[in-house]
């Protein structure tokens, strides 16, 4: 019984499983293919343009400073905080529309859950379908400039008081360093630090060419270790025109006080010669098909395959800050604005542009305006931008090299490798551009994504290269047509807890009865005699006779005793009434105690099996008497006077 009990206690079980179904939905958004276009105000006649096409678009990128995608994203790579919806891994996927997806998984729910079945915890609904997907990488390689450290470092001798004004700088250090800030080596009101590339080209140490002011480690024993650490663009920027920037990684021993020259200009000096590291990064958006499965709650991407091999998104390169005059249907010229009397215009510009524009000028938000004369933003970094930027003691950094110090568990030396600082540096690109990507996303789509079929306003206006010459319109490529399909097939998924049986416990149950059947049916059917009770009804008198005729035993006692008033028993050794409803057991009786009858399976006189009422008898002599005699033959000399002595069968003994 204890097998049936276990296995019955294993027939049923609530196991988890899925529910699903097909469903045709729509599908609104695509990847970006149309630039995004803004209002742009031109830069006044005869003044150097610089970069205020860029600045100007940046401005909306960064959106509330607060709670924008640098933030999101550089608390995922420092802190582990959440990813943004629709990622997995490097990838960007291009999402369904979030209420149209909702009410999929409602409407799975309601259908899929019955009676005996129950919702679980965690995802309920996931969604798998097909969608497009994006990522961003880096490919980078170390700059061999370094190697010549003449050409970004120089040594000062800090005790020439023809140069240094030594009455008001730090005393103690004979010869610093210094990185170079000017290709000549000469000084200006416009100084900027960078490395050397050739061609007129560099790499600066900081978001732009300022010179670093920041921040040493210096503490009673004397300079300590202090990083810096800066993604740039290769200058100069009227010669700019690649999407290749600078990853650069400092680490030494700067003087906290800064030291003054002759001139009154202040100087950066590290106590030993700093170790630069520096890499040469282009930046790569990829896209490729992709079969996703996201729950339709918090739009978290559970699992995803790519189909087929990557291929470079060239759409997000198409829009380099292209100026387009005002509508024809406007005559005359642009309208001028009163502030620097700089013409107004519209700007397209592709995404891959904003993004890294964005990303590489964040450390700089606020001081991102060049100089009108040069085009040239310069001077010292600004102290007062604490937006992007991490700034304490012993660490000078925007957010991406912050990230990735944390990715080395705050290991400066760590970055000093060339590919350890290519890798995170990947890695950190990566996240920055999944939260740009995911966020702000509207109807009218996001910075990546458009609604499908989107196109640029027809009053833009001509591409020009001078809002000055309205008329002089440039041809461009033309964009990508769009071939999404609008229509997408979503295999949805709903996870229930439902009753379900165990094919094992069924059939070893199952086993168990059939045995314990068969065995019941071959007992009472062998032996049914002995178990049955009564054989017949005890309801006439022709049934009462039918327990006593075959009772040899008794019929004799009866026909010794017959006449005697109180059948033989007044010898007893106590009353009646004290033996009345009393039982007592065969070894405890004496001589004189009435005989014992039972009711059951015995074996009469004729030797065969009766069922009935008998005396019960152990003694051989007697049993031989009674087999062999007729009871009314029997002499009262040849019974004992001593009682029978009872024998035990299958059931208790009645008192007669």
């Amino acid at each position: 019984m204890e097998t049936v009990t276990v296995g019955m206690s294993a027939l049923c079980q609530e196991n988890p499983r899925r529910v699903s179904r097909l469903q045709d939905t729509s599908r609104t958004y695509e990847l970006r293919t149309v630039p995004q276009y803004y209002e742009y105000q031109g830069a006044p006649s005869g003044v150097h343009a610089g970069d205020s096409s860029e600045s100007q678009v940046t401005r909306n990128v960064y959106g509330n400073l607060l709670t924008n995608w640098i933030y999101s994203a550089t608390l995922q790579l420092t802190l582990n905080d959440l990813k943004p919806a629709w990622v997995a891994k490097d990838w960007s996927f291009v999402p369904l529309d979030s209420a149209e997806l909702a009410q999929l998984g409602d409407e799975t729910t309601s259908e899929s859950v019955t009676a005996h079945q129950t919702p679980l915890s965690g995802p309920l609904t996931n969604a798998t379908f097909e969608t497009p997907a994006l990522r961003a990488r880096l490919e980078c390689s170390p700059y061999h400039e370094i190697l010549n450290q003449s050409s970004w470092l120089r040594t000062e001798d800090l005790t020439n008081s023809s140069k240094w004004n030594v009455n008001v700088n730090p005393r103690g250090l004979k010869t610093g360093y210094e990185l170079t800030d000017t290709s000549d080596g000469s000084s200006g009101p416009y100084r900027g630090t960078y490395l050397p590339l050739g061609n007129q080209m560099y790499a600066t140490f900081y978001a732009h060419e300022s010179q670093l002011i920041c921040c040493a480690n210096e503490t009673n024993d004397g300079p300590g270790k202090a990083a810096i650490g800066y993604w740039s663009k290769q200058g100069p920027p009227d010669l700019y025109t690649s999407t290749n920037f600078s990853v650069m990684w400092l680490v030494g021993n700067p003087m906290e006080q800064l030291y003054e020259d002759k001139e009154n200009l202040t100087h950066f000096i590290w106590s030993e010669p700093p170790e630069l590291t520096g890499i040469n990064c282009l930046p790569v958006i990829e896209s490729a098909d992709a079969e996703i499965t996201v729950d339709t709650a918090t739009k978290t991407v559970q699992s995803y395959t790519i189909s087929g091999n990557p291929k470079n998104y060239t759409a997000a390169w198409h829009d380099r800050y292209v100026g387009h005059n005002r509508s024809t249907d406007n005559p005359g010229p642009p309208p001028l604005e009163t502030y620097s009397e700089g013409p107004q215009g519209n700007l397209t510009a592709s995404f891959g542009f904003v993004f890294l524009d964005a990303l590489l000028g964040s450390s700089t938000v606020s001081s991102n305006t060049a100089d009108p004369t040069t085009g040239v933003i310069s001077g010292t970094e600004d102290l007062d931008d604490r937006t992007f930027n991490f700034r304490t003691k012993g660490r000078n950094m925007d957010f991406m090299s912050y990230s990735m110090l944390k990715l080395a568990n705050d290991n400066v030396d760590t970055l000093s490798d060339p590919e350890t600082l290519a890798r995170l540096a990947s890695n950190v690109f990566s996240v920055f551009f999944q939260h740009f990507v995911a966020y702000n996303i509207s109807d009218a789509g996001g910075w990546a994504y458009q609604t499908i079929g989107a196109k640029l306003p027809p009053d833009l206006g001509c591409p020009v290269a001078n809002l000055y010459d309205p008329d002089s319109c440039e041809k461009l490529p033309p964009l990508p047509q769009s071939t999404t399909n609008r229509t997408v097939t979503v295999h949805l998924h709903h996870r229930v807890q439902s009753i379900g049986f165990s094919e094992a416990a069924v059939w070893l149950c199952v086993s168990i009865l059939a045995f314990l059947g068969v065995a019941t049916i071959l007992v009472f059917g062998l032996a049914r005699n002995h178990f049955k009770a009564l054989p017949r009804d005890v309801d006439t008198i022709a049934s009462v006779l039918g327990f006593v005729y075959g009772s040899s035993h008794l019929l004799a006692w009866v026909r010794q005793h017959v006449g005697q008033k109180d059948w033989g028993q007044k010898s007893a050794s106590s009353p009646p009434s004290s033996r009345k409803h009393k039982y007592v057991r065969p070894s405890e009786q004496n001589a004189s105690s009435e005989p014992l009858v039972q009711m059951g399976s015995f074996t009469g006189k004729d030797g065969k099996n009766h069922w009935g009422i008998e005396i019960v008898n152990t003694n051989a002599e007697e049993e031989r008497v009674w087999r062999t005699t007729r009871a009314e033959d029997v002499p009262l000399e040849q019974i004992s006077a001593r009682p029978l002595l009872p024998r035990i069968q299958r059931q208790d003994p009645l008192e007669l």
